[in-house]
């Protein structure tokens, strides 16, 4: 299965199919290439839309640049002296809310920058059920 967004679908490789199509549970293409391309392309593009979309729930956050990469242990990295957020590639086969969530984790990390309560308490005015969204990330 191809995972995106939360569902999983089937892969179906034709050669003739021009442009990547989703039709009921599954996704149709021409070859791995133009998957991994699609998968690429979409990580920029989800993770861009929904950090504006994140962005709104902190009354001030530093200009920060975006990176995207698959690691294996983490979701998300926030390095507060270079400004940049690097999310795991990976997470787009997740359904947005946990990505939202991974989000403004990192986001949070502006202001608190380890896990003590206040730390938890910013996540938590965006992300009221947090702990079950932690939950259901865990690798």
């Amino acid at each position: 299965l191809f995972w995106y967004l939360g569902n999983g679908y089937k892969v179906i490789f034709d050669n003739r199919v021009q442009v990547l199509t989703f039709e009921d549970d599954n996704i149709i293409c021409r070859n791995e290439d133009d998957l991994k391309n699609f998968y690429d392309l979409e990580c920029v593009a989800v993770f861009n839309k929904e950090i504006e979309l994140c962005k709104k729930c902190f009354s001030t956050l530093p200009e920060f640049t975006l990176k995207i990469r698959k690691m294996r242990t983490r979701w998300g990295v926030c390095n507060t002296k270079n400004k940049t957020i690097t999310l795991n590639s990976e997470l787009l086969k997740k359904d947005i809310s946990l990505i939202d969530y991974v989000i403004i984790h990192e986001m949070a990390h502006f202001f608190e920058q380890n896990h003590s309560k206040d730390f938890w308490y910013l996540v938590e005015q965006a992300i009221p059920d947090y702990k079950e969204k932690r939950k259901r990330l865990k690798y």
